[in-house]
């Protein structure tokens, strides 16, 4: 959700309706909720630095008072104000998200919802989705990144399968993390343990799809989606692409990861040992 603070307005916005037209088919979690909220102002701050107003031209001296002149002056001033207001409006979002900030704004009703389709941090399902969660990650299993020190994705994936075989339904996956499959010549092949995993704990007959686009997802849902949205949120991603191959990242990452795996197989092996003493 927190890339649509980098979507066009009107892209945005539309996009936003076609995923609110579908809202009583999606899955979601506490985990997404944390995610986005976490994320949210950073992507407006981020939206905020890339908002510069036009620089000023110089005047060559013998055209200085041309008419032309005077009015690209006007023109740049003009731009230079609504920079500076969509500056105040992006701040305004920051600050009061309930009333400002419509990305926000449906993210909510989508986090609120009341259907068999949430999993929210109080129900009593989420014992048992944490527990299995948990199990996943400590073994290596998909989808987690290879420096993951915590189970969102996992918590999402379960809850997932849960929703599936609950509903005997199929499945439509928007991610553009490689954990969840990969992208080749511009088609996406969900990732083979996961794969296998749906078909055994869900059903054979039923189908897995990843995408990595939402509004190609939202097209697969019968969604009016015009080649505008499409080709603009495919700019938006790479845009984000080559932003996080920029990363910094501490040379001691793969390290530390590894320290916290083995941190975890060892609490995780003292719980199991611990219910066959109880038991």
């Amino acid at each position: 959700m927190a890339r649509f603070y980098r979507v066009r307005s009107d892209v945005s916005i539309a996009l936003l309706k076609h995923l609110e037209a579908v809202s009583d088919r999606l899955i979601v979690t506490y985990q997404l909720e944390m995610e986005f909220k976490k994320n949210r102002q950073a992507a407006i701050s981020e939206g905020l630095k890339s908002l510069v107003p036009p620089q000023n031209i110089p005047r060559p001296g013998l055209f200085s008072e041309a008419r032309k002149i005077s009015s690209l002056k006007k023109k740049i001033d003009s731009a230079a104000e609504q920079v500076q207001d969509l500056k105040k409006r992006m701040l305004e979002a920051m600050e009061n998200p309930t009333t400002k900030d419509q990305v926000y704004q449906t993210a909510q009703r989508f986090f609120k919802k009341n259907d068999p389709l949430i999993l929210k941090r109080e129900d009593d399902a989420k014992k048992g989705i944490r527990r299995r969660a948990f199990r996943r990650f400590v073994h290596g299993c998909p989808p987690r990144k290879s420096g993951d020190t915590s189970i969102g994705d996992a918590i999402n994936w379960e809850w997932m399968i849960e929703c599936a075989k609950k509903h005997n339904a199929e499945l439509i996956i928007v991610s553009r993390d490689s954990d969840y499959g990969v992208t080749i010549d511009k088609k996406t092949f969900i990732n083979d343990h996961l794969q296998d995993e749906f078909k055994d704990r869900v059903s054979l007959r039923k189908s897995i799809k990843l995408h990595t686009s939402l509004a190609e997802a939202l097209k697969d849902l019968k969604q009016a989606i015009t080649q505008e949205q499409i080709e603009e949120e495919a700019k938006i991603a790479n845009v984000a692409a080559a932003e996080k191959s920029l990363e910094i990242r501490p040379s001691n990452v793969s390290e530390t990861s590894e320290q916290f795996l083995k941190s975890l197989l060892t609490l995780y092996q003292t719980i199991n040992n611990k219910k066959g003493s109880d038991g």
